[in-house]
């Protein structure tokens, strides 16, 4: 078991640190470019799980999912209403709560949006000057690839279409209790 230290975040080297880009630029390889900004995950730890999916600083009960699909949940010292307990809830349970319900409180899903305009700001992202806590995404140009390489893309994709899975991932979490059509 995970150990947490006195401010409830996990003990160095036991948790990786919120290192994931915050802010990712994409381009149409054109020379425009937008800009994403996610809100930082919480960095607290959850009963059984790891670490809280919701956004830092959020209130009610910190919270995530284990690999059964079981609803974890740890007390919020930073929200006086909640109860000091910690837990988990199966998929089957009435208290349950499902991956979509949560999805509105998911750090990912707090996002603002915008059009760089600035030309220093685009000028900087076509050097690939990138910030820590940056990351660009880029349209793939084929004829700098590889012949090889190209030929292995090509092949997962044609792959991926024959394969492609029915149900969005979350879907396999649920039992049929829980199923939403």
């Amino acid at each position: 078991m995970r150990r947490l230290n006195d401010s409830l975040k996990f003990n160095e080297g036991e948790e990786p640190e919120n290192d994931m880009p915050h802010i990712h630029y994409a381009t149409d390889g054109k020379g425009r470019w937008w800009k994403t900004e996610y809100k930082r995950q919480c960095p607290e730890g959850v009963f059984m799980r790891g670490r809280c999916q919701g956004v830092e600083g959020h209130l009610g009960v910190h919270w995530s999912f284990n690999a059964q699909g079981g609803f974890c949940y740890d007390d919020n010292d930073n929200d006086p209403s909640e109860g000091g307990c910690s837990g988990s809830i199966p998929p089957d349970h009435k208290s349950y709560r499902t991956p979509l319900e949560m999805s509105s409180h998911y750090h990912m899903s707090h996002s603002t949006h915008a059009e760089v305009v600035d030309p220093a700001e685009i000028a900087r992202l076509e050097a690939d000057d990138v910030d820590e806590g940056e990351s660009v995404s880029r349209p793939l140009d084929m004829s700098k690839l590889s012949p090889e390489y190209a030929a292995e893309l090509r092949r997962r994709s044609e792959e991926y279409k024959e394969n492609k899975p029915k149900k969005p991932w979350w879907a396999f979490w649920r039992s049929e209790k829980t199923k939403i059509d």
